[in-house]
C-alpha cells in the first residue's frame, strides 16, 4: 500500500555529509544506485534522470532533490535511504589530513567459477553471455584522492586474467585456450595477467551545477537495456574528456574520446601516425517531469595529425565539416515519457547516413531505432519490475569508407605482443540486426535481486569483421537481416545477494540456442553457461 514518505529527511541527510568530502566525486557507473533512483522515478510517475552517466555527487543529489514532495511507497523510502546511505559512505574518507585533503585506500577480492556444456560449438571469448568485459578482477586496488570539494582524484589496479593467451602451435593469441574449459575461474598465474589495467583513471573538477573529467572510465549516452546507439558501456573503457553542466530542466554535455587509429592492423609496438576522435556534443531536455527527451550531434574524426583545434568547438554544427576523408558524423534523437506512474516508454533513434537534397547516393542509408518499456510495482519493501526492447539497425550502420565507428582496441599478451579487439562503439549487435529482449524480477534495495530474461536475435551478414574501402562496395538492395541470417535465442537468471556491505554473492545461468551460427548455414547448436 502506498504511504507518503519524507524526502526531506533524506536530503538533510545527504547535506550533512557535504563537509565529509567533495561532490566532484564520480559514481561508478556499474553500481546499483543509478537503476534504484530510476525505479523510484518511474514510480513517481516521473522519467528518469538524465541518461548521460555517470554522474558526480552533485549531479546525484540535484537528482534526488525532483523526489522531494512525491507521494511514494515504502519500497521507494528503502530505496532513497539505501541511497543516502551509499553517497554519505562516497564521501567518506578513511585518511583525512585536514578539511581539504583526504585519501582512501579500498582492495576488492572476488572469486568467480565458470561453467559450459558445448565445448566444440562455444569455444571463444565471444560465445559467452558473461565475457570479458563483465567478468571481475581477482583483485582490485584503488586510491582516491579528494583535495577539495571541487577537485577529486581517482586510480585502480586490477590483477585481471587476460582476454587471450599467446598459442605457440598456431603462433597467434587465442581466446579458447582460457574460455573454453567445462570448468573454470579467474584465479590465475602471472603468465595470464591482463596489463590493461588501470580501466579506471581520471580526475574530476565540479561545483554544484558542472563537472569536468579527464581521463579513463566507462560512460553511457541513454536509457536502452541491451544497448544505446551513440556511446554504450559494453567497452573496457572510454578514454576521455567530458565536460557537463546539469540542471533541473537542461542538461548540456561535451566529450571528446580518443581511440586507437583504426590503420593499427598487426601486432607491432609503434601504432601508425595519427589520431582517431570522438568529438560530441548533447542537449537534454525536461519541460515536464512526465516528458524528456535529448538530442546528440557528433562525429568521429581519424587522420595522420591531430585534430585542428577549431574542430573542438563545443558548439558548432558537426555535420558542417563536409570532409568524409577526415570525418564520419552521427546524430541521434531520444524521447521518454511517463504517462501514468509506474510506466515509462522510451525511443531512441539514430541518424548516421541520408541522402541529403542534391547529394548522391554512393552511401547507403544507415539508420536505427530502438523502442522499449520499463514498469515497476511496489511489493512490500521491495520492487517487482519488467522491461521490454525492440532495436533495429539498417545493414551499413556504424560502416563507412574512410572513418568509421568500429573501435580497435590493442591488448597486451605475453610472449607475443598486442592482439586486437574490434567492437562497434554504440550498440553492442551494431548494423543489420533486429533484437527483443524481455526481463521480469524483483529487487529489495541493499538486499537481494533476482532476474530472469529472454532476448532473440535476427543477426545479418553485415558484421564487424565488414570493412569498407570503396564507395562501390555498399549493397544498397540490402534489408535487415541481410544474406544469411544467425537466429540467436538466449534465456538466463540472475541474482545477487548483498550479505553485508563488505560481502556479497552473486550468480547467474543462460542458456543459448544459435541456428546459422556466424551466419553460416548451419543446424541449431547449444549451450548452458554458468
Amino acid at each position: 500500500m502506498l504511504q507518503a514518505v519524507s524526502i526531506i529527511v533524506f536530503l538533510l541527510l545527504a547535506m550533512q555529509t557535504y563537509a565529509n568530502g567533495g561532490g566532484s566525486k564520480i559514481i561508478a557507473l556499474d553500481e546499483s544506485l543509478y537503476s534504484m533512483l530510476d525505479m523510484v522515478y518511474v514510480e513517481a510517475g516521473l522519467v528518469p534522470p538524465s541518461g548521460s552517466r555517470p554522474w558526480s555527487i552533485n549531479e546525484w543529489e540535484m537528482h534526488v532533490s525532483r523526489l522531494e514532495g512525491q507521494s511514494i511507497s515504502s519500497a521507494a523510502g528503502k530505496s532513497l535511504a539505501f541511497i543516502a546511505e551509499e553517497l554519505q559512505h562516497a564521501r567518506e574518507y578513511r585518511f583525512p589530513y585536514d578539511d581539504a585533503a583526504k585519501m582512501d585506500l579500498s582492495l576488492r577480492i572476488a572469486l568467480e567459477g565458470y561453467a559450459h556444456t558445448n565445448l566444440e560449438d562455444f569455444p571463444e571469448e565471444t560465445d559467452w553471455h558473461y565475457d570479458y568485459t563483465q567478468r571481475r578482477s581477482l583483485l582490485k586496488a584503488s586510491m582516491e584522492l579528494s583535495l577539495s570539494e571541487w577537485f577529486y582524484l581517482y586510480m585502480d589496479i586490477e590483477y585481471k586474467k587476460n582476454r587471450f593467451e599467446y598459442d605457440e602451435a598456431a603462433d597467434k593469441p587465442l581466446s579458447e585456450n582460457i574460455y573454453n574449459h567445462q570448468w573454470a575461474s579467474n584465479l590465475f598465474g602471472l603468465e595470464l595477467v591482463d596489463f590493461e589495467t588501470p580501466y579506471r583513471a581520471f580526475i574530476s573538477l565540479g561545483r554544484s551545477s558542472w563537472n569536468l573529467s579527464f581521463g579513463r572510465d566507462k560512460l553511457r549516452w541513454g536509457h536502452g537495456q541491451t544497448g544505446n546507439f551513440v556511446i554504450h558501456d559494453h567497452l573496457d573503457f572510454h578514454d576521455s574528456l567530458r565536460f557537463v553542466s546539469f540542471h533541473d530542466r537542461i542538461k548540456f554535455e561535451a566529450s571528446y574520446l580518443f581511440f586507437e587509429h583504426s590503420e593499427y592492423t598487426d601486432r607491432r609496438e609503434v601504432p601508425p601516425d595519427g589520431v582517431k576522435m570522438f568529438f560530441g556534443h548533447r542537449i537534454e531536455l525536461r519541460p515536464f517531469p512526465w516528458f524528456s527527451f535529448a538530442v546528440t550531434e557528433n562525429i568521429m574524426y581519424q587522420h595522420d595529425y591531430v585534430p585542428d583545434f577549431r574542430f573542438l568547438n563545443p558548439a558548432y554544427i558537426f555535420h558542417n565539416l563536409n570532409n568524409r576523408s577526415l570525418f564520419n558524423a552521427i546524430a541521434s534523437f531520444e524521447a521518454e515519457i511517463s504517462p501514468v506512474p509506474k510506466l515509462n516508454l522510451y525511443y531512441q533513434f539514430s541518424l548516421f547516413q541520408a541522402r541529403a537534397p542534391l547529394e548522391g547516393d554512393s552511401q547507403p542509408d544507415a539508420m536505427a531505432h530502438l523502442a522499449g518499456y520499463r514498469t515497476v510495482f511496489p511489493m512490500e519493501s521491495g520492487y517487482v519490475f519488467h522491461n521490454s526492447e525492440f532495436l533495429f539497425t539498417d545493414p551499413y550502420m556504424y560502416h563507412r569508407d574512410g572513418v568509421d565507428y568500429i573501435i580497435t582496441r590493442r591488448q597486451f599478451v605475453i610472449d607475443y605482443n598486442f592482439a586486437l579487439v574490434d567492437k562497434f562503439m554504440g550498440y553492442p549487435e551494431g548494423s543489420d540486426a533486429l533484437v527483443v529482449f524481455s526481463q521480469i524480477g524483483y529487487r529489495k534495495p541493499g538486499t537481494f535481486e533476482i532476474a530472469g530474461n529472454v532476448q532473440y536475435v535476427l543477426k545479418g551478414e553485415i558484421g564487424i569483421e565488414d570493412r569498407i574501402e570503396h564507395k562501390n562496395d555498399f549493397d544498397h538492395d540490402r534489408t535487415t537481416p541481410s544474406g544469411t541470417v544467425e537466429k540467436r535465442f538466449s534465456a538466463g537468471l540472475e541474482g545477487t545477494w548483498n550479505v553485508s556491505r563488505r560481502f556479497e554473492l552473486y550468480a547467474s545461468c543462460c542458456f543459448i540456442r544459435i541456428i546459422n551460427k556466424d551466419n553460416v548455414i548451419a543446424p541449431a547448436v547449444h549451450d548452458f553457461q554458468v
